[in-house]
């Protein structure tokens, strides 16, 4: 029987050991926000999981990096201070809106993020397996069977919940992936965002610029796989979109790109995914839905489907975890995806801008409206 660790990180010493072929009551695969999330709130729950991921801390991530004011009262629970935002602009190349924010919104970085949530389940009692990927799983055949997953190693585990938050191709689908957007994202020095969230939109493509920990902005960008296409590289891409944009243009004119290249990923397109209905089997985050970046809750919702999967886990009924998530995580999809066309055409977005400046409370009143659906 093989002896497993997790001890890439420079809190090693809080790692466990955990015996292969062995039972786990419950295991979370995926240690990004929706398995952490999990994790951490099956421990206040007096559960004690096992988490699987196939990267290593800390990490970078193509993300906003943003929370929407809802996720605030989670992590401060948590002692996770986020770095506040309390203003939003949108820009088009031709026109700007800005307004106060009714509640404050937070970012933080994925590095800083990620990590500290797993030091937290690892020092409370949970087991994490870090640079481990699964390769097959066996669900039971009923809801009184166990889950056999295989690791890469060959080596088995055991389960009796599994929670799946491994991201946008975790359905086991044999299904060739339908790619068709490109996510680019870098931190930037020397951006003064003011608390401010800051959104660009334009043909094809959007952008956000967020404040986080240490004085540094997170750059986010969403474009369609075809836009992309016309550039020989993202660092390319990004210059070309910087310079046709005389706001942001204006905006990053003092910063410094602190990674050497452009961190990029493939997107699928945006929705509920399609998975199996396996017996005791939670799908959370990515792997249950994606939200257009351009909502702002992508994060919150993988936070909060992942606080309400280890809730539904105490319950032994994953089947009312869907019911609940999907009447929850649906509105804000549709939500998302009409924002998403907006930002993707400025001729829209100068509309509704030009609606804002007629009436200046309804931008704030509207993205207020975003957090009503997944409070946890």
């Amino acid at each position: 029987m093989a002896l497993g660790f997790s001890l890439d990180c420079d809190y090693r010493h809080h790692w466990k050991p955990i015996y292969m072929n062995t039972e786990s009551e419950t295991v979370i695969l995926g240690g990004g926000i929706a398995g952490l999330a999990a994790a951490r709130r099956l421990i206040e729950l007096g559960k004690k999981p096992l988490v699987i991921e196939a990267g290593s801390y800390p990490a970078h991530k193509v993300c906003g990096e943003f929370f929407s004011p809802s996720s605030l009262p989670i992590l401060k629970r948590w002692g996770i201070d986020l770095i506040p935002i309390q203003k939003f602009g949108l820009h088009t190349p031709t026109l700007t809106l800005g307004f106060d924010l009714h509640s404050p919104a937070g970012a933080l970085s994925h590095v800083t993020l990620d990590t500290e949530l797993a030091q937290q389940i690892v020092k409370l009692g949970a087991t994490l397996l870090t640079n481990t990927k699964v390769e097959k799983i066996i669900p039971p055949s009923d809801h009184k069977g166990i889950h056999r997953l295989i690791l890469s190693s060959g080596e088995e585990i055991f389960a009796k919940h599994l929670l799946i938050a491994a991201g946008r191709f975790s359905s086991n689908s044999n299904k060739a992936p339908n790619m068709r957007y490109v996510g680019l994202k870098a931190h930037f020095s020397g951006i003064d965002l003011n608390s401010s969230l800051e959104m660009f939109s334009s043909p094809g493509t959007y952008l956000g610029l967020a404040p986080i920990e240490n004085g540094l902005a997170n750059m986010a960008c969403l474009t369609t796989l075809e836009n992309y296409k016309k550039s020989s590289s993202s660092k390319e891409f990004m210059q070309t979109l910087i310079e046709s944009h005389l706001s942001l243009h204006k905006l990053i004119s003092t910063g410094s790109n602190l990674f050497d290249d452009w961190l990029e990923s493939y997107i699928l397109e945006f929705g509920l995914r399609s998975n199996p209905d396996w017996p005791r089997t939670y799908w959370i985050g990515d792997a249950a839905g994606t939200v257009p970046p351009a909502s702002g809750n992508g994060l919150s919702l993988a936070l909060a489907g992942g606080c309400l999967a280890a809730e539904y886990v105490g319950r032994d009924d994953p089947i009312g975890f869907k019911h609940t998530w999907r009447k929850r995580c649906a509105p804000q999809i549709l939500y998302g995806k009409v924002l998403h066309q907006l930002m993707l055409r400025p001729r829209l977005g100068n509309c509704a801008i030009r609606v804002g400046h007629l009436f200046p409370s309804l931008g704030a009143k509207i993205f207020s409206l975003r957090n009503q659906t997944h409070r946890f």
